[in-house]
């Protein structure tokens, strides 16, 4: 699964879990549109946790390329509309570029905000379940969806990743990846996002500014 740390976050659309509430795994809530965008703390570039794994093979580029096949017109749409969101809100945004990993694809823009040096970057990543060891039993290609949020010193701001912190955070259906996508809100993220950005580069400010 995608580990990370402390969530302090709102949830991207309704019904909405309180400020710091985590949102209901599927074995307690059919209402997948309470997945949250969370935020952490962390002041790290969030990175690929690299599994060895002895005796299997892992998913090779074909593979993943079928689920990338499915599911990339649909990641772009939403990246899209994401974009037109934080525009709407008076934020600066770049165009969408592809992303590339070591081992995972995907799209993103860069975002400007005022008083902020550097642009904040925006990715959505279709996870490969070898690489962050969410293959289950049996070894069946599995892909899952992470959109991050990353300041432009590294910092990690937050996610948005359907089903994370559960077992089903990664599927073997390339046709799941097409839905999970649609769960996307761009227009709550936008505000979340918006928000974090805001009162980061707030705290930044107040951290720098001279105390007499």
């Amino acid at each position: 699964m995608h580990e990370r740390t402390e969530k302090i976050a709102t949830a991207v659309s309704s019904p909405q879990p309180r400020l710091g509430e985590k949102a209901l795994g599927p074995e307690k809530s059919h209402n997948l549109l309470a997945m949250p965008f969370t935020i952490t703390r962390s002041n790290t570039t969030p990175r690929i946790r690299a599994t060895v794994l002895y005796g299997v093979s892992e998913m090779t580029n074909d593979q993943y390329k079928t689920f990338e096949d499915a599911a990339k017109t649909a990641i772009e749409s939403a990246m899209e509309a994401l974009n037109a969101q934080l525009k709407a809100r008076g934020l600066r945004c770049g165009r969408i570029v592809e992303i590339e990993h070591d081992v995972e694809r995907g799209v993103g823009f860069s975002v400007h905000y005022a008083d902020l040096d550097g642009a904040v970057h925006l990715e959505m990543l279709l996870t490969d379940g070898d690489e962050r060891a969410f293959t289950r039993e049996p070894r069946e290609p599995a892909c899952g969806l992470l959109l991050s949020v990353i300041g432009p010193d590294g910092t990690f701001l937050g996610e948005w990743s359907p089903y994370n912190y559960t077992p089903d955070v990664g599927t073997t259906d390339p046709q799941e990846i097409v839905r999970r996508v649609g769960l996307m809100s761009p227009a709550d993220l936008a505000e979340s996002i918006h928000g974090r950005i805001a009162d980061w580069t707030n705290s930044r400010v107040e951290a720098e500014a001279p105390h007499g």
